[in-house]
């Protein structure tokens, strides 16, 4: 737990500079994003910092595929709503987590969701899909967005890109960090002008007794 909240600090680092300057150096807009990264990270760290204080806990508890779908739904459908895009969840049955492993999941899958309906134009698309392959569970973020620049998708879990000065970057950056820390690997896997598509990979699934 403690690598992570050190590691977590570097993606930091990019919105503590424009804070520094006190926005004289920036767009209005710019600075505007920064602030509104800020709070939004920070609302991170402190998810994080709650999942972590109950790991050891969470090892001996269960969540199931189609929990945490339920969950991004309740999150995530009023503001996918508002900006009328076409937004799903979908997983698998017989999908199961150790809820800390699921908990962790939560928080990468709501950050790369709120980039995502951020990045996607009104009547876009957004989905997620939670399939299991080959002792794995891989978690799927699928839009219809305008996809990443070139120099964008060279730095991409890296907190010094964005389109914005504030923007995905530090998210995604703070995302790479959990994934490592559960030992899941996370990764573009498409990007063009039509859409974006980024996985997450868990080797740690188990699958639910057959149930009659």
């Amino acid at each position: 737990a403690s690598h992570l909240i050190h590691g977590l600090n570097n993606p930091l680092a990019g919105i503590r500079e424009h804070l520094r300057s006190n926005g004289e150096d920036l767009e209005q807009d710019d600075w505007a994003d920064a602030q509104k990264a800020t709070s939004r990270m920070q609302a991170m760290i402190n998810e994080v910092v709650d999942v972590l204080k109950n790991e050891y806990f969470d090892e001996m508890e269960t969540l199931s595929g189609e929990g945490i779908a339920q969950y991004l739904r309740n999150k995530f459908e009023l503001k996918a709503q508002e900006k009328e895009l076409d937004f799903g969840v979908r997983s698998e049955a017989r999908i199961l987590l150790s809820a800390r492993d699921a908990n962790i999941a939560k928080l990468i899958l709501s950050n790369l969701l709120d980039n995502a309906i951020e990045a996607v134009s009104e009547r876009g698309e957004v989905e997620t899909r939670i399939v299991s392959l080959n002792e794995e569970v891989v978690f799927t973020i699928i839009d219809t967005g305008p996809g990443f620049s070139e120099i964008a998708k060279s730095n991409l879990f890296s907190p010094i890109q964005s389109s914005k000065t504030a923007g995905a970057g530090i998210g995604l950056a703070i995302s790479q960090q959990l994934a490592r820390h559960l030992g899941a690997t996370l990764e573009l896997t498409r990007s063009s002008s039509s859409g974006s598509e980024i996985q997450l990979t868990l080797s740690s699934a188990q699958e639910v007794a057959n149930q009659s």
